[in-house]
């Protein structure tokens, strides 16, 4: 038979020497980006033997990844690299590596000055919308605000503005955002009580810490009937009035004094006016401290064995603010400034080398009422030498006081403040944030008094890179009538800063002429002209009426228009003729911004049926003259008319009536734009 076999077929197997496709997609290769700690890495990978993925950040450890899944790092701000790794399971390996920048983008700031917290208006329409923003990372996007959590409302370049409201309280929103979406708002509370006088109330500032007794309660009411006013406050325990002044000033800053003890209080002025009409402002509290913090050191005293050294402490104040130390050795300062949580009672420290040193110890309270004290240690380490172990101790913190000696010369930054219009005799409340750019504390800071400006005597520290807000009256006098350049300086122990701002009067903004008037078909017309005056662009808004002889408005109307840089442009406004003619006065007001401009001209108006299309005879136009001899001669031929008509004809007396043609005043041609 035939030899049967089992044959056994040996295939060569195919070897896999392909990497797998790898590709780093986000961020990219020398990329800058805003983002806060948290960056995604985004990448392809493919391999048909697709085995494991990995990465590194910065030479750190390695970190397993799900193959193809995009992950998120945390990183610092500075400059990092991302190397990936992905294999296969034939040990085929590739790599991605890119390099990349992150800013750590911070959020923009953002603080209202106007509407004033709590304050009563007695008008609805036209109210300023005040507001400072920055952001150290020069990227804000825009701004909007909110009513009563209505619609939102843009704000234009991040500018104030103004707006209208019902009567009642309101609750005002505002926001900011920058364009990495950080977002940054503030509110304010206040309320309308149309007719009532408008009460701002300028110090003590709401929250308010003072470290003395004799007090000065600052306002400024606004009403054209203005008759009393009152300060009230809970200064003998019970929310009661305190003092009256029968004789006010409209629009200025008045005064009410006080002596008082230590404590925390309620304040509040309350107004009216000759119409009956009475509000108070929004309650504000301030606390007055005289008394420093009380203060207890222990350690360190005597001699250490180690460099790395502990300081005990007590300390106690109702209104307890901050607690600082530093060391020195000799006239050398061996660690700066350094803020300390006051309710700790301790911390350690590391000093450099074995020497004698002096450890000085501040306590400072929301008043500014300071307290010091400090104690000499040394350190001898030849015994049980040992290396010094890393730094502890936190940020800076402020000084003054036993022992200490300046430290370097610190950095401020300020916010930059944008033009300011203001009406002669007005006070306006503003503010600037001061941020330390240095690298060191910054102690006692605080805003210097100079032209124009006042403000309180309150100091702030600032930490390195922390911020704070200076708030100031800008007071200008009655007779101011120019634009100027203000230095508003913000001083240190270790730094000063200035930033400045260009102050503009109102009438020195717009300017408003009326040019000439006409009666004309039951209306009377007027022809006006705008002219912008400091280089801006401007959004405004007329109101117009006529007044009679009593001082009261009997038709009114409105116009708003943009008006560009340097523009002058020719307006017309129309009204309904009076039904009862005489002398009326015609009055303009012009509202932009913060800046109003106003204009009274008497006119004569005839009644609302007669004398169609006549000239309108306007005190101190440059037609009066004609106008009037024009209006005489009408009266004139009036007299002949009436006489020939009431005069009683004889039989022989043929004539009749005689017909008098009355020409038409021509009209004014007026551009409408």
């Amino acid at each position: 038979p035939k030899d049967e076999f089992d044959y056994i077929y040996v295939v060569n197997p195919v070897s896999d020497t392909t990497s797998p496709d790898l590709d780093i997609t986000f961020p990219v290769e020398s990329g800058v980006y805003d983002y806060n700690e948290s960056v995604n890495l985004n990448y392809t990978v493919s391999d048909i033997n697709l085995q494991a993925c990995w990465y590194w950040l910065d030479d750190g450890s390695n970190i397993t990844l799900t193959c193809g899944q995009n992950t998120t790092l945390n990183v610092s701000a500075g400059s990092h690299t991302i190397n990936l790794y992905a294999n296969d399971s034939s040990g085929n390996e590739n790599s991605s590596s890119v390099s990349f920048t992150n800013t750590l983008n911070s959020a923009p700031t953002i603080n209202l000055i106007k509407p004033v917290e709590g304050n009563t208006y007695g008008y609805n329409t036209s109210l300023s919308l005040n507001f400072s923003v920055s952001d150290v990372d020069d990227n804000i996007d825009s701004c909007w605000y909110h009513i009563d959590s209505g619609n939102n409302i843009s704000i234009a370049s991040c500018t104030n503005t103004s707006f209208d409201v019902s009567e009642n309280s309101h609750i005002l929103k505002i926001y900011v955002n920058d364009t990495s979406g950080e977002l940054a708002n503030d509110s304010v509370s206040f309320s309308v009580n149309i007719g009532a006088p408008t009460i701002s109330l300028n110090s003590p500032l709401n929250n308010s810490y003072f470290n003395y007794q004799s007090f000065t309660f600052n306002y400024t009411p606004t009403d054209p009937n203005l008759q009393t006013c009152e300060l009230w406050g809970d200064f003998n325990s019970s929310f009661s009035k305190n003092q009256t002044d029968n004789s006010p000033v409209s629009g200025q800053e008045n005064t009410f004094s006080l002596s008082l003890n230590d404590s925390s209080y309620n304040w509040n002025i309350w107004c009216n006016d000759t119409q009956s009409n009475g509000a108070f402002d929004g309650n504000k509290t301030f606390t007055i401290d005289t008394v420093k913090p009380s203060l207890s050191l222990t350690q360190p005293t005597g001699s250490k064995s180690s460099r790395t050294v502990t300081a005990n402490w007590e300390v106690s104040d109702n209104n307890l603010n901050s607690c600082k130390y530093n060391v020195f050795r000799g006239v050398n300062e061996e660690i700066g400034n350094t803020s300390v949580t006051c309710e700790d009672n301790s911390t350690d420290f590391t000093v450099t080398l074995d020497a004698d040193f002096v450890f000085n110890f501040y306590t400072e309270d929301l008043a500014g009422n300071e307290n010091s004290t400090n104690l000499n240690f040394s350190v001898d380490t030849s015994t049980s030498p040992s290396p010094p172990p890393a730094s502890s101790g936190g940020g800076g913190g402020g000084g003054g006081g036993g022992g200490f000696v300046p430290a370097t010369t610190g950095i401020l930054s300020l916010s930059t403040l944008g033009d300011v219009i203001i009406s002669p005799g007005e006070s306006k409340t503003l503010s600037i944030t001061a941020k330390n750019i240095g690298r060191i504390f910054l102690n006692k800071c605080r805003l210097q008094a100079g032209e124009l400006i006042s403000t309180s005597v309150e100091s702030k520290g600032l930490s390195v890179g922390q911020e704070e807000e200076f708030v100031f009256v800008l007071n200008i006098p009655e007779d101011f009538s120019e634009t100027r350049i203000i230095d508003v300086t913000v001083i240190c122990n270790e730094a000063k800063k200035t930033s400045s701002f260009n102050l503009h009067t109102s009438e020195n903004v717009i300017e408003i002429e009326l040019l000439s008037s006409e009666q004309k078909n039951k209306k009377f017309n007027f022809d006006y002209i705008v002219k912008e005056k400091v280089g801006k662009n401007q959004d405004v808004r007329i109101r117009f009426d006529l007044e009679n002889s009593d001082g009261v408005g009997v038709v009114e109307g409105e116009d708003s228009f943009s008006l560009q840089s340097g523009e002058e442009l020719i307006r017309q406004g129309s009204l309904d003729i009076p039904n009862d003619a005489g002398e009326y006065v015609l009055n303009i007001e012009l509202v932009s911004g913060e800046s109003s401009v106003s204009l009274r001209e008497p006119v004569l108006i005839g009644s609302a049926g007669n004398l169609i299309g006549r000239a309108i005879l306007v005190a101190g136009g440059g037609r009066v003259l004609g106008i009037a001899i024009f209006v005489v001669l009408l009266v004139f031929a009036a007299v002949y008319i009436v006489r020939k008509i009431i005069k009683k004809p004889s039989k022989d007396d043929r004539r009749g009536f005689v017909k008098v043609k009355l020409n038409k005043a021509k009209n004014t041609k007026v551009d409408n734009k």
